[in-house]
């Protein structure tokens, strides 16, 4: 990876902010979190309350994501392969996902080939999705979906 010691700099591609944590997704797809994790937002697989420097987020490296988006304490992956997975706050399903309990480790939120669109704002999720997936179903559009 890029972001180690060795004199290497890392390339990055985006930076996504929420209220009190950032992300940074390199050129080579690697994650890199800092700031509060009280609610699982860096999706680091920890509930440690928060960390002061960049560390890698290899929960969601892994899920090789073209885009990261935060809300105020929620992150998440939109795949290349137009999947999209969560991580955070989610007690009044911010993250649209059955539980309403915080999500430490990046759950899926939508499979593969069903995202072609997402938008966040401080404690909600809005998902311009198809019907179907892996490439399959109509093009109705999610009406958000409660997320």
């Amino acid at each position: 990876g890029g972001g180690g010691g060795g004199g290497e700099r890392l390339r990055v591609k985006q930076v996504a902010c929420g209220r009190r944590h950032t992300m940074v997704l390199s050129e080579d797809g690697e994650v890199f979190a800092t700031g509060d994790n009280s609610q699982g937002q860096l999706g680091i697989g920890s509930s440690c309350s928060s960390v002061s420097s960049f560390v890698p987020s290899p929960h969601l490296s892994h899920l090789l994501p073209a885009l990261l988006l935060c809300g105020g304490d929620f992150t998440v992956a939109l795949t290349e392969e137009d999947a999209l997975w969560g991580c955070g706050y989610n007690e009044d399903g911010a993250l649209g996902e059955a539980s309403c309990t915080n999500i430490f480790l990046p759950i899926q939120l939508y499979p593969k080939g069903r995202v072609k669109a997402v938008a966040g704002g401080w404690y909600h999720l809005f998902v311009g999705a198809t019907e179907g997936g892996e490439g399959g179903g109509g093009e109705k559009q999610d009406e958000g979906e409660g997320r």
